[in-house]
């Protein structure tokens, strides 16, 4: 899949400096001692810069903690970008900001969905405090409607907003990427 993404959008990533790919990482990636020299050969096949790619640890991983920290350095010498996907769905979460070397976090839409409801509008509202202690940009997962986008926007002006309120998915012919 890696091998497609970078096929598919060469051309836009060679045309936009900008632009970012994001390619979501799991257990066999972080453990197969190949996987980041295969990039690394891939985006230079393609002529893709090194920082134009997002690598999203998948909060679904099960690998421990040191092994994911090692791959995320490695990753990192490269000149990769490191997100923490899906914060807030699994068991490492914590642990995974104190020992990982990432660049933003990706807040899961369970904390969006029902943002009408009190206790997770408050919860939501506390997890953004803590996480903005980290210095990292948050990315918020799952904004489908102008009512999240406009809370989200109050919590975080900065903040990255991600889901089908901004845009829905789409073949890459689709595709009208501009600077």
């Amino acid at each position: 899949m890696t091998e497609i993404a970078l096929d598919e959008m060469q051309e836009h990533l060679r045309k936009t400096p900008s632009l970012r790919l994001s390619l979501n990482v799991g257990d066999d990636e972080m453990t197969d001692n190949l996987y980041l020299e295969r990039l690394v050969s891939g985006c230079r096949r393609h002529d893709i810069q090194h920082r134009q790619i997002k690598l999203e640890i998948t909060e679904s991983s099960r690998s421990e903690s040191g092994l994911i920290a090692a791959f995320c350095q490695r990753a990192r010498e490269y000149g990769f970008n490191i997100s923490l996907d899906d914060f807030g769905t699994g068991t490492a979460n914590i642990e995974w900001l104190t020992v990982l070397d990432f660049d933003e976090i990706k807040i899961d839409r369970i904390f969006i969905a029902n943002i009408d409801d009190p206790v997770k509008r408050a919860l939501l509202v506390s997890v953004v405090k803590g996480l903005r202690g980290t210095g990292k940009p948050l990315v918020f997962e799952g904004v489908e409607t102008p009512a999240q986008f406009k809370f989200i926007r109050y919590l975080d002006k900065k903040a990255l907003i991600q889901g089908w309120f901004t845009g829905k998915p789409a073949p890459i012919a689709a595709l009208n990427i501009q600077v």
